[in-house]
């Protein structure tokens, strides 16, 4: 049995909920086509060899600060009161903690606005 791709999921979840783009790369014309989510795993451990506690950051970028922060917000809701008990296949989320909240971030780009919240998500594999 495989870990399942955390990144993976909460992309496909994030996609289907907001209907926005949602990657874990940015592109390249990212200002050309905001609003943009990204999801980036750095790390997390596990307990057992079916649980995975993934830590992963959300970035929204968007075209102004009060538009990233609504994203964010959005994000953030779906990831507390949405994911909890969402099945993909032989993976569900069993528990998702927020690490960091949402908050606003520089970034290179000083036409873009973005929104940085950090999340402890709970895979358990069938």
């Amino acid at each position: 049995m495989e870990y399942a791709d955390a990144e993976k999921l909460l992309v496909a979840f994030l996609r289907a909920e907001t209907g926005l783009r949602v990657v874990t790369e940015l592109p390249s014309n990212l200002e050309e086509v905001l609003p943009v989510i990204q999801v980036s795993r750095y790390g997390g451990n596990d307990s057992r060899y079916v649980l995975d506690r993934a830590s992963v950051d959300v970035d929204c970028f968007a075209a102004t600060r009060a538009e990233a922060s609504a994203l964010a917000a959005q994000a953030r809701e779906l990831f507390i009161f949405r994911l909890p008990s969402y099945n993909a296949g032989a993976v569900s989320v069993s528990r998702v903690r927020t690490i960091n909240a949402p908050g606003w971030a520089p970034y290179d780009n000083d036409t873009l606005r973005r929104f940085h919240a950090s999340y402890m998500v709970t895979l358990h594999n069938h």
